[in-house]
């Protein structure tokens, strides 16, 4: 970048917290007469919880209201860029700082988001405690050849063409508020009088992890169990308890509350029987910033490992999105396997393919392959070659699973699925029903 950017006040933010921030811009050379810069805000109706408050300039008294100061002479405009530029990731609304007198090095501008000096209530942080960045955008010479250059770098999917560790990406840090909930961990079924461990992890009110406190007692106890009764300390916001048992068949619930109430949490169903196999409990689907998602690999694991606690994850970023990013098939794998833990997370090596191009999906559609160990990516000379494809499947023994098979233009021709390939289908997702 020809200048610098920083945020302040400096340090991290609470997820849902509502305040006011100034990003600071210091030229490093001359910005010219028609030039600025182009602050990108994360939102996304997609992923709203991942959505910042949108800025505006025209009501001080409402959300998001946004003023400018500088060295020199500028004038700001904000332009919220249409959906099909973000596609189904993050979009991001614009807010445009063009310079009407030339910017000397060493001067500044300052745009207050969420400016409170006239009573407003602010801007608001988005209610994910991960994952978010700002683009700065830079527009030295000519401000009307900006807005191709902004929609080059938009149009196919969110920001994955700025480099994600590039000078123009701005990095917030995100922790969650305070305890509000508490999460329980269990087996799903256990025969009568087995023992079992339990795990608890303190949340916020955005089911994130919760930053305070950092101790917490509570008491445990199970429905129906009077007998069965703990208290325990979640240093940490974290805690694991064993050596419980419950002696007859039947459903029960586990509940957990501090001493003043106001921190509770209820477990799913526990059965008791005499059952050979478990439930377990996992997300295979999620999508980060290196395609359509939001926060980095180990970011998504830390949160589904030790924070919603569940039994297995895997990421799926698309094909071609990994394909974009050099380097980031390699982070993915990386991090699967860091983040495996045997006897406690599985994590599994994940990929959403396109077999054709993302602006031409066809009759195949998209499918998730899935896999115990790493396989080699997907060639990129076999997209479009449906049997190719079939042929990468076989050979690196993976588990297909076929997505959105009814979404509105991204549905699939069953009868080109070979049974020796595919072995599930999806039934439902945030897409809809497909069953």
């Amino acid at each position: 970048m020809k200048g610098e950017i920083a945020f302040e006040p400096e340090g991290p933010v609470r997820a849902g917290e509502w305040s006011s921030w100034r990003f600071v811009y210091t030229a490093k050379s001359e910005v010219p007469a028609g030039g600025g810069i182009d602050i990108l805000f994360p939102f996304s109706s997609y992923y709203p919880i991942a959505s910042w408050s949108i800025p505006q300039t025209e009501e001080p008294l409402l959300e998001g209201y946004t003023t400018v100061e500088s060295d020199g002479e500028v004038e700001l405009e904000v332009e919220a860029l249409p959906k099909e530029i973000g596609r189904l990731g993050m979009i991001y609304h614009a807010l445009s700082v063009e310079v009407r007198k030339d910017l000397k090095p060493g001067e500044r501008i300052v745009v207050t988001y969420g400016d409170r000096r006239k009573g407003g209530v602010g801007a608001r942080v988005c209610l994910v405690a991960y994952g978010t960045f700002f683009a700065i955008l830079e527009a030295i010479e000519d401000l009307k050849n900006r807005w191709r250059y902004k929609e080059d770098i938009l149009k196919k999917h969110s920001l994955r063409y700025i480099e994600r560790n590039s000078d123009h990406i701005l990095r917030v840090a995100i922790v969650g508020g305070e305890a509000k909930g508490i999460n329980i961990a269990h087996p799903k079924v256990i025969r009568p009088g087995e023992e079992f461990r339990l795990r608890l992890r303190l949340l916020d009110a955005f089911m994130n992890e919760a930053s305070t406190p950092d101790d917490l007692q509570v008491r445990l106890l199970v429905e129906g169990r009077e007998n069965i009764f703990r208290k325990v300390s979640l240093k940490g916001g974290y805690a694991e308890v064993g050596d419980i048992h419950l002696d007859e068949e039947g459903v029960y619930r586990i509940f957990c509350i501090d001493g003043s109430g106001k921190v509770s949490g209820r477990s799913e169903v526990v059965v008791t029987e005499d059952k050979k196999f478990n439930y377990f409990w996992g997300e295979i689907h999620p999508h980060t910033e290196i395609s359509d998602g939001i926060g980095t690999p180990d970011e998504h694991y830390r949160y589904a490992r030790d924070v919603a606690l569940l039994d297995f994850g895997a990421i799926a970023d698309h094909n071609y999105s990994i394909e974009e990013n050099p380097g980031t098939w390699e982070e993915i794998t990386r991090s699967t396997k860091e983040h495996d833990q045997p006897g406690r997370f599985v994590a599994l090596f994940g990929m959403e393919v396109a077999t054709s191009t993302v602006c031409n999906i066809g009759d195949d559609g998209h499918f998730n392959v899935y896999s115990h160990k790493r396989f080699p990516f997907l060639p990129s000379n076999l997209e479009g070659d449906f049997d190719a494809v079939l042929e990468w499947i076989k050979e690196n023994e993976l588990i297909a699973v076929p997505h959105h098979t009814l979404y509105s233009g991204m549905g699939m021709d069953f009868g080109r699925y070979p049974k020796d390939a595919f072995h599930l289908f999806e039934v439902f997702s945030s897409h809809g029903c497909s069953e």
